[in-house]
C-alpha cells in the first residue's frame, strides 16, 4: 500500500494514512470436566476414618497380645516376636 502524503513543498505534512488489516484470533479454553469437590472430600474423610479404625484395631490386638505371658502366647501358637505381625495381619489383612 502506498503512503499518501498531502503536503506540498514548503508546507508541513498533514498526515500519512495507511490502512492495515488486523488478524482476529479467537482462543477457546478447553472445557474442564465438572469436579464434585464434595465427593472427593467425603471419599478422603472415609479413607482417614478407615485408616484410624485399622490403626486402633492394630493397637488393641498388639496390646492384648503383649499383655499375655509367654506361656499363654505359646498356647495360641505364637511367640512374642510374632506379636507385631499378628496384630498387623488382624488389622490390615481383612
Amino acid at each position: 500500500e502506498e503512503d499518501k502524503n498531502t503536503s506540498s513543498p514548503g508546507q508541513p505534512a498533514l498526515a500519512l494514512k495507511k490502512e492495515y488489516e488486523m488478524a482476529h484470533i479467537t482462543f477457546h479454553a478447553p472445557r474442564v470436566a465438572h469436579i464434585d469437590l464434595g465427593a472427593i472430600v467425603r471419599t478422603k474423610v472415609a479413607e482417614v476414618k478407615d485408616a484410624l479404625a485399622r490403626r486402633a484395631e492394630y493397637r488393641a490386638v498388639y496390646g492384648e497380645l503383649a499383655a499375655m505371658t509367654d506361656r499363654d502366647l505359646a498356647d495360641i501358637g505364637i511367640s512374642r516376636g510374632m506379636i507385631a505381625d499378628v496384630a498387623h495381619q488382624a488389622a490390615y489383612k481383612n
